[in-house]
Formats: C-alpha cells, structure tokens, sequence
C-alpha cells in the first residue's frame, strides 16, 4: 500500500459525515472542519431513500432504520381535491423502504460511527482561503489563530454557499427558478393525517408538503412563499387546512429560507472536489439533495481510497462523470417539476391538474415525485468502470450468441452499473463498504473446467487491495477448505441474481456492479481490474 492521501473535508452535514466514516472504513482518517460549534439543532424530519440509506453499509443501514419512522405512499392535491397517489410498500430491487429521521438524529448517529472509530470533527474552525497546483491543496484555517495546511486533496462539503466552491471557481449553472421557503415542526393531537404518507398540496401556485417524522402525531410542513408570518400559528392553520385539517397545531419551531436551483457543471476540479449542496442546490421537494449528496459520498470514498492505495489519478474523473449525470437528470426533473406545481394561471392551473388526475402515462410531476419518494435505482452508464462479459463477448452483443435458458438468466441479473439490491439479507451483509465483493457462482452445469476457472479467479481476486471474493456452489465439498465458501442449497441465493450459469458479479464499495461475466472470464477480470488501477475507463 502507498503512502495513505492527506485528505480535508469542509464540512460536517451528513454528506461530509458519510464521506469521512467511508474512508475510515477504507483506511484514510481525513480530516474534517466546519465552522459550526456542533452538530445542527434542527429536529426536523428529513426524507431518505432506501438506496441512500443502504449507501452507508448494511449494518448502519440498520441501525438507523430500527429509529427512522417509515413512508409506504405519497400523494398530491390540488385545491384540496387528491390527484394521484403512489404505494412506496413494495419496492423491486430496495432492500429498505422510504423513511423520515430528524436531521439531529441521522447526525448523530454518523457522528457515534466516526467516534467508534476514534475520529473527530473539528469544530469551530473555518475555511478561509484555498488554492491549488499539481501536486497539493494549500488551505487557511481559522481556529484560534490562522493556520496553513497542505492536502493532497480537499472535499467541498461546506453547503450551498460554500467557500470552497467559489474560491476554487467551479462553474455553476443557473436556470433561474429561486425563492423564499418556510418550514415549520409541529405536532397534531388528533392525528387526523396519515403518519406514514407524505403528502403535497398545489394552490394557487403556492406548494405545501407535510411529512410525518413519526407516529405520534409530529410532522414537517414546508411551503414556498414571499409572505405570511411562519412565527404566527394562523399561518400553519391555514396551510393545514389544505389537507383537512381544523386542529389548531401546536407549532415547536419555524424558520425561513431562500434556495436558489444551481449546479456546479463538474464535480472535480483539480485536487479539489463537491459534494451535497456544495455541487448541488434544488428546491426541498422531493429531498433529492440530501440523498444525493449521502450517494455521492459513497462514489467518491472508494475511489479516493484506490488513489491511496496507487490507483492514478485520473480514476477520480469517474466521480464527476457517475455523480455528475446523476445530479443533472435528478435536477432537471425537480426544475420542470418545481415550474409545475407553482403554475399561478388559472387556465393552466385547471389543464395541468386535468392531466395529472387523468393521465395514465408519468407526466413530469409524477414521474420527479415517484422516483424521488421510491429512490428507483441509479443506473451508471455500462462500459468503462462498469463492464460485463459473455464468454468474452461484450453482454451488448448477447443477441448473436445462442439462445438458451441459462442465458436468459444471466441477462435478468443486475447489470454492470446498476445497484445491487436483493431482497436477501445474507447477500446484503456480505456487501462490504470496504471492499470489493466478488460473487463466484457455481451453476446449474458444474464442470471440471469451471471449478478451475473459479478457483484461479478467486485466489486472484483475493489477491489484490480491497476485494472480497465468495465462491458459492449448491454441491457440499465441492470447494473444500476455502476461508469464503457458501453452501447454497437448491442454488437459492444463485437464484437471486439469475446466477443459473457460471458466473461472476463484482460489486463496487459504494453498492454499484462494476463487473460481470459469464462464465468466469479471469482474462476479462484482470484487464478490467488492470484499467481501474491505470485510470483507463474508456
């Protein structure tokens, strides 16, 4: 292993606290400052999605569901006459459904893991200046006094506003849509709200969204608007009259707030790059920048880690490249949404939610809000680090080869790019956020040729920095004294990922496939992992 990268995190929000428990994980203890005094006071509820959530790894994927309050469906009004509605109970492919936590709770709990871990946030100290050349980050630091560092690379983690971002001079783009947003904690007596659907109201090009944090009656209600007094209990009567609501709240804390939608056009510049609402500002619907920024914190941790570990450095491109598609399509979407839901003419007030309650395709609004409630999965694009084989044929090319039933198979399986996701928690906790996990499958057709090719793979994958490799085979003994075999009877967890051939499924840290072959293909491994080393991803 090289000498472990310098790293500095700006920024202690969950996206900074994600990045730095990741690279703890893998081995690298950044350094993490934020000019705040401690953790945020805001109990409020924030949205996550099953994806973000398994991000973190499985265990504490665990642990932070057992104190979540969980959202099975969703629904939009207008005019307080309901348009749709959405179940978010049954989820192909999400091992944890949607949830609500309180941004104090979910801190804290990412704040106990850096602890378990002995490391601490440094707070109370502010980023002041930053520049770059080829070979370091040279930064000031105001503590007590100023103080100068050198990084080989910093993290921008530091919010919407962040210092490192413009100081740096990362290009943002700017469609235009910005305005003041309040939010309000409040609990109700009568509990005549659903606690486990989130719910959004459009009236009069004013948004109103209520999500419940837990089933005892508290809820976060937010709205866009210019006027109104948020500290007046009045106000929130009225906004909860959208739902049917009469109780008078009791209303725990309020605040105002502007966003303005803006994007960084890339996510790396140099030494230096963003993540969460340092790349990314949308309006709060659909709570796809606190998701996003947790995923992106994910991407980028074992990717850094391989630099550590003597992978080149251009490697890191593939982060602004992955994330970067990722936040633009997501941000897209919230935009036109966004425009939609505030339409303030009459006329097309009446034609949109026509559309909306009758439309039997996905328009804009549905399409942003189920995707964004669901957290579908995230799909990177197939070829450079995501690569998959056929009998050393690339799996695009799979409709020239003969057709048979294990091949069909195959091509059910996750695909390279896509998240592994199973509804199966013993496939689930052999994903390791430290490592690659390598899954050697025996198949149905067991030959002498390809216990072989499985075992040359696995000695190999074993062999090299950050990977896991598994064998699994429903024959007893047929892998004798390997450390990393499973038995699988009737080939159930084969089944899983349609593994009825021999095959390999190579899953990346951050929960993504990066390989996939049938049969095992060692040549294919080696070059693929040869590439990611090289920092060749074409």
């Amino acid at each position: 292993m090289s000498e472990t990268v310098k790293i500095l995190i700006v920024g202690a929000g969950p996206a900074g606290l994600s990045l730095a428990i990741h690279l703890k994980h893998l081995g690298i203890d950044a350094k993490i400052i934020d000019k705040k005094d401690g953790l945020t006071e805001d109990s409020g509820g924030v949205f996550l999605q099953g994806q973000s959530l398994i991000s973190l790894g499985y265990s504490m994927a665990e642990r932070i569901s057992k104190q979540a309050h969980p959202i099975t469906s969703g629904a939009l009004s207008s005019k307080s006459k309901q348009l749709f509605s959405f179940e978010l109970t049954e989820l192909p492919g999400q091992f944890f459904a949607p949830m609500t936590i309180s941004q104090n709770k979910l801190e804290a709990e990412l704040l106990a893991e850096l602890r378990g871990k002995a490391l601490e946030v440094n707070w109370g100290q502010q980023l002041r200046e930053i520049s770059q050349d080829e070979d370091k980050v040279t930064v000031v630091i105001k503590n007590q006094d100023l103080e100068t560092d050198e990084f080989d690379y910093v993290i921008g983690a530091d919010g919407s506003e962040s210092t490192v971002r413009e100081q740096i001079g990362f290009e943002l783009v700017r469609p235009g849509n910005s305005g003041d947003w309040i939010s309000a904690n409040i609990k109700l007596q009568t509990a005549n709200l659903d606690s486990a659907r989130i719910q959004m109201s459009m009236h009069d090009g004013k948004l109103t969204a209520i999500f419940p944090i837990d089933s005892n009656g508290n809820f976060r209600v937010i709205r866009n608007s210019t006027s109104g007094d948020e500290t007046k209990t009045e106000f929130w009567v009225n906004a909860l009259s959208e739902f049917g609501v009469i109780e008078t709240p009791e209303v725990t804390g309020s605040s105002r707030y502007a966003v303005e939608e803006k994007y960084s056009s890339e996510l790396r510049h140099g030494r230096v790059l963003l993540v969460g609402d340092a790349a990314h500002s949308f309006s709060p619907i659909g709570g796809q920048g606190f998701n996003l920024g947790l995923l992106e914190s994910a991407n980028l941790a074992w990717k850094l880690a391989m630099v550590s570990n003597g992978a080149d450095d251009d490697l890191l491109d593939t982060y602004s490249e992955e994330r970067g598609r990722v936040a633009v399509g997501s941000f897209s979407k919230a935009s036109l949404a966004f425009r939609m839901v505030t339409i303030k003419n009459g006329l097309l007030q009446k034609l949109r939610d026509i559309f909306l309650s009758t439309s039997k395709s996905l328009s804009p609004i549905r399409d942003f809000l189920a995707s964004s409630l669901k957290g579908e999965d995230e799909v990177y694009p197939a070829g450079g680090i995501n690569r998959e084989f056929f009998d050393s044929v690339r799996v695009g090319d799979y409709r020239e080869l003969p057709e048979n039933q294990d091949i069909d198979n195959f091509f059910k399986g996750i695909k390279a790019g896509a998240q592994f996701s199973v509804h199966n928690d013993r496939l689930n906790a052999l994903v390791d956020d430290k490592f690659f996990s390598a899954f050697l499958f025996d198949g149905r057709e067991k030959t002498e040729d390809g216990k072989q090719r499985m075992l040359q793979a696995y000695e190999y994958l074993n062999a090299q920095p950050m990977m896991r490799a598994y064998i699994f085979s429903e024959q007893e003994g047929r892998f004798d004294n390997l450390e990393n075999f499973i038995l699988d009877p009737n080939m159930y967890l084969h089944n899983q990922l349609y593994a009825s051939m021999e095959s390999v499924y190579i899953v990346r840290p951050d929960n993504h496939i990066g390989f996939r072959s049938a049969p095992v293909d060692l040549t294919a491994i080696e070059q693929w992992w040869d590439d990611l080393l090289s920092g060749e991803t074409e």
